[in-house]
Order: structure tokens, then C-alpha cells, then sequence
């Protein structure tokens, strides 16, 4: 047997990666060709199972034997075979184990055995020596596959530095471990020195895993989609690569020179290419050339050709060649792995970044507000639609200033405050609101919100505004505030009116009635005076020598209408001081068991008595009697108010109708007033009964003028203090029909507690 390992195998996988392998993968993501074979028979499916079981196998078994052909071709068929400074069967092992599931490596172990037994045969090598050189062999690929399964998912890219540092630092932990076991057995068994032995070992493993295997795991995962380039440049390139690469690795490892010097320095010539393939074409271009440059330098140093033939030649040297080349290849090779998988991770983050600025640039251009990136100066450095939009600049434009020229002055030192926090680091992002300057000259209100970008040392990049235009919502609350404004303002006024009023109304109140007084002494005095002309007329002999005093009965017409006119007066100092009573919570009821058919007739009675002319009729059941507590003075003023808005608002040909009825449930009493008056349009039936108001567009038809607008308000107060209710039916150009509700009572005590007497 010889002193190098001439039989390796991958690692084991964990149990649990092994589960995680064969779980069922959701229906939604099977390809269509996975859901046709889902949907075979069984028949069918026992057919195809087992075709897709042993392909694999066959696969390998063909990859395992055509790796053995090589190292025999290449090193065993000399007439003093060297160690093998290359173990590609190791490459073609380790690859299996990381393509398949753990429950199938004893299954590739197996094969990989029975493949070596009559190769090994051919080499005389013992059948128990077979067995125990293939024990490290068999532990080598299960450590590396076994670890690098607790670090990166497998198989491994070789995309990142991560992983090429992870996947080497395991193959040459696998390889120290098969290579002390392996060297043990080697020395027991009486071959090569332990220490010579183990270097070689080591070395052809470690060799065989870092550049065959990455070669055949990337070519399998990129398959024939490999073969395809952008364009006809690329195929150009790699035929030129690696044709040259071909020549170079040949006039370096295989032509024979006469000089040493010479010889050394044609080992260099493939770098270059090398350097080439890893800048260029990535993890899979640099295994790829590393692998042939390594297959042809192999058999130059079994045949004793190129730089490995230039010490002498006797077999103690062999192991100095081998030693020489498997060296060159490492130090090459591992670097510009490491150098491929940087520039290909490099490349990932470059592709990375531009499809990050392609999202960002599409969601900046079609974001429904304002952004503006700002440089730390203050300097935009661009801006998007809706900010050129709302501003009125272009984009040139606004590329030219400073976020703070176009800040409003007023605005400018909050502004800049925030935004050097910003660049020293205080703060990460802000959010204010502040006044921008439209090239047309008016104020653009915007809600800013800011975030800094930073590098890797925290310095301020840029930083990303997002504005949004809230001028119509500030102008809705400067309106807003404005109108509160108005609105307390006319509280206040409303406030001070009730005060007037309350003070107006008693002040006027206790003059009128001296004058009331007084008017009606005068009235009284002046009767009597006409009186006695009158008797002393009757009693002259010569009715010529009285004749009538027009002058005093002139008088006495003048003092009835300044009493009726006064009545007027007392009636709206009335209703004055019963509205500033309302207001302050002070309207006092008296409540009283009465009828109220009664107060209706007495209101009727007092307004027919008023106006004889017009016609008022009264409507109720005969006999009809509805006892309730109430305040009947109040009640009397609600219907009298009623009746005269009635007669003042119908024409006076046309009669007032005023009726008392129950409602159908017995338990509450309706007074109602119909007129043939004008009506009242829809919206004025619910704000007729508010303080001061007075319809609009309804004229009066006969009588007095308008009023004040405070008999219904008062009506509708006292009504529901008598636990009532108000309204009103009308339809414009058909009259108008007002009435209230009251309850009626069950047990006269219990009705009038109800009675608000506040």
C-alpha cells in the first residue's frame, strides 16, 4: 500500500438535518413537474422510485471509478510510483455525502468499499489492509460534512468569505483527523514513516477537498445553465482563458528543460490566468482552472518532467517533488479562492445595492408625497414629483438651493436646529412642521419628517426628507379658530345681552307701571268728568245751552288707544322678563289642579273679546273635562300667544280654529291652533321656536307687526316645564296647525310633584 491515502469519504450530517431534508414540502410551492409526479400511481411511482434511487448511485460509482483511473493513470503505473500528491476519489466522496441525504451516506460508503477491493486487489493490497486504509477515509468526510453542517447550509456556494473560510478550516480539520488515524495505520503496517506518511496524506486530502470538490459541487449546482454566458465576447474570453491556461500548464509542468533557472520560473506562467479566472468568472472559474492546472501537474511529477524534475531523481527526492508541488498548489490555489469568493460577494452586495436604489428610486418617484434627498450641506441633491409640484421649482431648480432657502425666515431657526442635530449624531430622525416659500410667492404649510442615512463610521451620508402638504388642513385650522373666535365672542355678547335684558326688562318694568298707574287714574278722572257734563246736560232746561264736549270725549279716545298701546308695551316687557327668567333658571310655576278646557275657553273668550271681528271657533268633546296640575296662567299665556301669532298671520276673512282632544292612549292631552296664514317652509319649523327668531319670508296678514320672536320660545319653555311637548305642522300656502302636549294625570299629587316649579 502506499504511504498516501489512496481511498477517502465525506462527512456525516447531522440527524436532524436529515429530517429537516425529508420534510414534505408545502403543495403551493411543488413545480408543475413535481405536482405530475405527485399525481402518479403507484404503480407508476414504483417504477420511477427506484430509477431516481440508483441513478445517483450510478452516477457515482462512474465519478468514483473514472478518479481512480486518473491516480493510476497518473502516478501508480510507473515503474516507481511516487505518493500521490493528488486524492481526487477523496473529492468525488466528500461531494456525494453533500448532495444527498444522511440516510443514504452508508449506501455511497458501501459502494465507494466495494469499488476499492479490486483496485486495491490489482496492488496486492490485503483485504484486512484495505479495511483498515479505508477506516480514515470513511471518518474524513464525515467530520468535514458533519461540522460544516453546524456552521453554512450545504452544499456550500463559495460565494461569500464566510463560507470559503468555514468549508476550509473543516476540510483541514477532517484531513488532520484522517490523516493521524490513516498515517497510524500506514506505519503499523509497516509502510512509509509516520511523519512523512502524514504530511503527504494531509496534504493530498486537503488538496483534493479545496479544489476538485468545490469544482464538481459548482458545476453540478449551476448544471447546463453554466454553459450559457451574456454574450459571444464571454464564450470568447473563456475559451481564450482557458485555452491559454492549457498551453501555459503544459509548457510549465510537462516540457522538459535543460535549465534549472529557466524551469522554475515557467512554474509562474499560470498565475496570471489564474488571477484571470478568479477576477472574472468567480468560485466556479478559479476551482475550475486550479482543477486542471492540478490534473496536469500531477503526472509531471510521477513522470519526473518540468520543475518537480529539476532536484535529482533518485525516490528519496519524489517525496520533496510532491511535497514542492502539492505546496504550489495550496499556496495559489486557497488565496485566489478567497479572492474569487470576495469579489463574488462583493459583486452580490454591488447587485444588492442597485436593485436596493432601483426599489428605492421607484418608491421615491412614486411616493404620493413630497422627497427631497439633502446632502449635509443643506444642499438638495434631488427631489421628486409631487415635492417639484407643490413648490413650483423643477427639479434643476431645487437642485441649485438649500432646503433652507426655501424655508420661511420666521421658520428658519427651528429648522436648522433640528437638522444639526441630526448631522452630530443626537438625533437619528426628526419631525416638525414648517412654512415653505412657492416660486409663485405664497406659503406652502408642510408636515417634514427626516431621516439620516450614515456610513459605516456614523458620518452623515445624506439625509431623506418626506414633506407633505397640509396647507388646506392649516388654513382649516387658522378657519376653525377663527370661528371659535367668533363663536366665543358672540357667547359673549349673547351673554352680555341676557344681562341687558334682565336688567332692562325690570327696570322698564317698574316705570311702566307708574305710567300704567297713572294712565288709568287719568282715564277714571276724565269719566267721571263726562259723566257729570253729561248729568248736568240732562238737567238744563235749554238742551241748546249744553251742547257736547268734543273736546273731552277727544281726550278720553286719545287715553283708551294710549291704553292699548300700553298693554303692548306691558305684554313685551312681559315676555322680556319671562325670557331673562328663563335664562337664569328662575321661572317660577303654580301649579294647580285645573281645567284645562277651562283655560282654552278663557283664552278664546279674552281673544274674541279683543277681536270681535274675526272669527274663532273652539273644538272639543261635549262635556269634556281633562283635570291637570298646572300653572293655568302660564297655560292661558301659551294658548293666547298661539291664538294671536294665529290671527296675525291668517288674513282676517279667514277663521282660527283652536281644539282640545286626548290622544289616542288617554294618557297625554293635545291643544292645537289652525290658521289659513301662509305656512311655514320645512327648515323654519324647527328653529321658529328658538329665542329672537323670526321667520323668514312670512309675512303678517292683519293686525300688529312683527313681534320680537320670543312668544313661541317662552311657549315651548313653559310647555316643557310642564313636562310637555311642542310642534308644529304646516305646509307652505296651506296654513299652519301649532300645538303642545301635556300628560295627563293619574293621581293629582303624583302628577304635580312631576312639575318642574324651578
Amino acid at each position: 500500500m502506499n504511504s498516501a491515502p489512496v481511498y477517502q469519504n465525506p462527512a456525516i450530517k447531522k440527524r436532524a438535518a436529515y429530517r429537516r431534508h425529508r420534510r414534505i414540502t408545502p403543495p403551493a410551492r411543488y413545480s408543475t413537474s413535481e405536482m405530475r409526479s405527485a399525481s402518479l400511481t403507484a404503480e407508476e411511482m414504483s417504477r420511477h422510485t427506484p430509477r431516481r434511487r440508483i441513478r445517483p448511485l450510478l452516477i457515482f460509482g462512474a465519478a468514483y471509478i473514472t478518479a481512480w483511473s486518473y491516480l493510476f493513470v497518473a502516478t501508480f503505473l510507473g515503474a516507481h510510483p511516487p505518493p500521490a500528491p493528488l486524492f481526487p476519489p477523496a473529492a468525488v466522496l466528500i461531494t456525494a455525502l453533500l448532495l444527498t441525504p444522511p440516510r443514504r451516506w452508508r449506501i455511497y460508503l458501501v459502494e465507494a468499499f466495494v469499488i476499492q477491493i479490486p483496485i486495491l486487489a490489482y496492488l496486492h493490497v490485503p483485504i484486512v489492509w484495505n479495511i483498515l486504509g479505508f477506516t480514515p477515509d470513511a471518518i474524513e468526510p464525515l467530520v468535514a460534512v458533519g461540522l460544516l453542517l453546524l456552521f453554512i447550509s450545504v452544499p456550500p456556494r463559495f460565494a461569500s468569505q464566510r463560507e470559503v473560510s468555514v468549508y476550509t478550516a473543516c476540510i483541514v480539520i477532517a484531513a488532520i483527523v484522517a490523516a493521524t488515524i490513516g498515517s497510524a495505520v500506514n506505519a503499523t503496517l509497516g509502510g512509509e514513516p509516520y511523519g512523512t506518511s502524514w504530511r503527504t496524506w494531509f496534504l493530498s486530502d486537503t488538496l483534493a477537498n479545496l479544489i476538485l470538490a468545490p469544482t464538481i459541487l459548482l458545476w453540478i449546482a449551476a448544471g447546463f445553465q453554466g454553459l450559457r454566458a451574456r454574450s459571444v465576447w464571454r464564450y470568447a474570453e473563456a475559451v481564450l482563458l482557458f485555452g491559454g491556461l492549457l498551453i501555459l500548464s503544459l509548457m510549465a509542468f510537462v516540457i522538459r528543460l535543460q535549465s534549472p533557472a529557466t524551469t522554475q520560473a515557467l512554474t509562474y506562467l499560470p498565475v496570471p490566468l489564474l488571477l484571470w479566472a478568479a477576477v472574472r468568472f468567480g468560485p466556479r472559474g478559479i476551482t475550475s482552472a486550479l482543477s486542471l492546472t492540478a490534473i496536469l501537474a500531477v503526472p509531471a511529477v510521477a513522470s519526473q518532467m518540468g520543475p518537480f524534475a529539476s532536484q535529482s531523481t533518485p525516490a528519496p527526492s519524489t517525496l520533496g517533488n510532491v511535497f514542492i508541488l502539492q505546496t504550489f498548489l495550496l499556496v495559489i490555489g486557497v488565496p485566489l479562492l478567497f479572492l474569487a469568493a470576495l469579489i463574488e460577494e462583493r459583486k452580490q452586495t454591488a447587485a444588492a445595492l442597485e436593485a436596493s436604489e432601483v426599489r428605492f428610486r421607484a418608491a421615491f418617484e412614486s411616493a404620493a408625497t413630497g422627497m427631497m434627498l439633502v446632502d449635509p450641506t443643506g444642499l438638495i441633491l434631488q427631489a421628486n414629483r409631487p415635492l417639484i409640484e407643490m413648490l413650483g421649482y423643477s427639479e434643476a431648480e431645487l437642485c441649485r438651493h438649500t432646503f433652507l432657502d426655501l424655508t420661511y425666515p420666521d421658520d428658519l431657526k427651528p429648522n436648522l436646529a433640528l437638522f444639526q442635530k441630526a448631522l452630530h449624531g443626537e438625533v437619528d430622525s426628526y419631525r416638525m412642521e414648517t412654512r415653505y416659500r412657492h416660486k409663485a410667492g405664497k406659503l406652502v404649510w408642510g408636515r417634514v419628517s427626516a431621516g439620516v442615512v450614515r456610513d459605516a463610521a456614523g458620518h452623515c451620508l445624506y439625509l431623506v426628507g418626506q414633506l407633505e402638504d397640509i396647507t388646506a388642513q392649516k388654513q382649516l385650522e387658522q378657519e376653525r379658530e377663527e370661528a371659535r373666535a367668533s363663536a366665543l365672542a358672540l357667547s359673549e355678547t349673547k351673554a352680555q345681552m341676557d344681562t341687558f335684558l334682565s336688567i332692562a326688562s325690570h327696570e322698564l318694568k317698574t316705570p311702566l307701571t307708574s305710567l300704567k298707574l297713572s294712565l288709568q287714574w287719568s282715564q277714571r278722572q276724565l269719566r267721571k268728568l263726562l259723566q257729570s257734563r253729561q248729568e248736568t246736560a240732562a238737567a238744563a232746561v235749554d238742551d241748546s245751552a249744553a251742547p257736547p264736549d268734543t273736546g273731552l270725549q277727544a281726550a278720553m279716545s286719545q287715553l283708551e288707544r294710549t291704553a292699548h298701546q300700553m298693554a303692548r308695551l306691558e305684554a313685551l316687557v312681559n315676555d322680556l322678563v319671562d325670557v331673562s327668567r328663563i335664562q337664569a333658571g328662575k321661572l317660577k310655576l303654580r301649579p294647580e289642579l285645573a281645567d284645562l278646557v277651562a283655560i282654552v275657553q278663557e283664552a278664546v273668550s279674552a281673544q274674541r273679546e279683543a277681536e270681535p271681528e274675526r272669527d274663532i271657533s273652539l273644538q272639543h268633546l261635549p262635556g269634556l273635562s281633562v283635570p291637570i296640575p298646572a300653572d293655568a296662567g302660564r297655560i292661558e299665556q301659551v294658548v293666547t300667544n298661539y291664538l294671536t301669532n294665529a290671527l296675525k298671520y291668517s288674513p282676517a276673512d279667514r277663521p282660527v280654529e283652536v281644539g282640545v282632544q286626548l290622544e289616542p292612549e288617554q294618557t297625554r292631552v293635545r291643544v292645537w291652533v289652525r290658521d289659513d296664514g301662509p305656512g311655514l317652509p320645512l327648515p323654519e319649523q324647527e328653529r321658529i321656536w328658538e329665542r329672537f327668531h323670526r321667520a323668514q319670508g312670512v309675512e303678517v296678514q292683519s293686525g300688529t307687526g312683527v313681534g320680537l320672536g320670543m312668544g313661541l320660545y317662552i311657549s315651548r319653555m313653559i310647555v316643557e316645564h310642564h313636562q310637555g311637548q311642542v310642534g308644529v305642522e304646516s305646509t307652505p300656502g296651506q296654513g299652519a296647525t301649532f300645538w303642545f302636549t301635556l300628560p295627563v294625570p293619574g293621581p293629582a299629587e303624583e302628577v304635580r310633584s312631576s312639575i318642574s316649579t324651578t
